[in-house]
């Protein structure tokens, strides 16, 4: 099926192709001329995509897993900055510890034990799993709920420090996120938590890190906050570096 016939439902019209000097109009002329060349390239994309898609579909990895096998999940419901915002997208875990495969579902769909408090729907393609190699024993490891509101999973470590921006000060706290890992706490700007989730109480868990709470500090962090730099990348000013040289 041609991508014509796909777009209309109906096979496409016979182009008759045009024989040089056939016109006297010079118009006529270059338009039919500059209507064969297009037909001739889009017959050259078109095969060139056959050929690619022939190619990519001989790496196609044909898995089958049977019931009781653990698997490796790829999910990523934070994606969208708006929800979860990381730093370091490129370090951020691909895939979820081993779960259990309870029933396939067709050719290429399986049915996961996922965590009670997990609202994924628990059916996913094969493309998305990978074999665990090994024992069988599994670490515990929910999945991050997708929820519709952050502040709720959103709650400060007891640690913050102190930054450059640009010569500008700024202070960042550790946040931790519930349901995820303790190396899944990222440093965080505290006016921009303020900005992400008004609604959240951050003030009232800084006071506690300032001295007002008996609470220990997780991180072994006893001396106040250590000014760090961090460093940006800005174009230098070779104008301001001549007139100083």
């Amino acid at each position: 099926m041609s991508p014509f016939e796909m777009v209309y439902g109906r096979t496409p019209p016979v182009v008759i192709p045009y024989e040089l000097g056939s016109s006297m109009v010079q118009e006529v002329d270059v338009a039919l001329r500059t209507r064969d060349e297009i037909l001739q390239e889009l017959e050259v994309n078109l095969e060139l995509a056959r050929q690619q898609q022939k190619s990519q579909g001989k790496h196609r990895r044909d898995e089958e897993f049977k019931e009781g096998d653990m698997v490796y999940l790829r999910l990523r419901p934070y994606r969208q900055q708006s929800v979860y915002h990381r730093v370091y997208q490129k370090l951020a875990s691909r895939y979820f510890r081993p779960y259990k495969v309870l029933r396939r579902i067709g050719k290429v769909a399986y049915e996961l034990q996922l965590p009670e408090n997990c609202r994924v729907h628990p059916i996913f393609h094969v493309s998305l799993l990978r074999r665990r190699v090994g024992s069988a024993e599994v670490v515990p490891m929910s999945l991050p709920p997708l929820t519709e509101q952050e502040e709720s999973n959103v709650e400060p470590k007891w640690a913050q420090r102190a930054i450059l921006i640009r010569g500008v000060p700024q202070r960042e706290v550790l946040i931790k996120r519930k349901y995820l890992l303790e190396d899944d706490s990222t440093w965080e700007i505290a006016d921009e938590i303020k900005k992400r989730f008004p609604d959240f109480k951050l003030e009232d868990k800084l006071s506690l890190l300032e001295g007002e709470n008996d609470e220990p500090d997780l991180l072994g962090l006893t001396e106040p906050p250590v000014v760090r730099r961090r460093s940006c990348t800005t174009k230098p000013n070779w104008k301001l570096q001549q007139q100083r040289g």
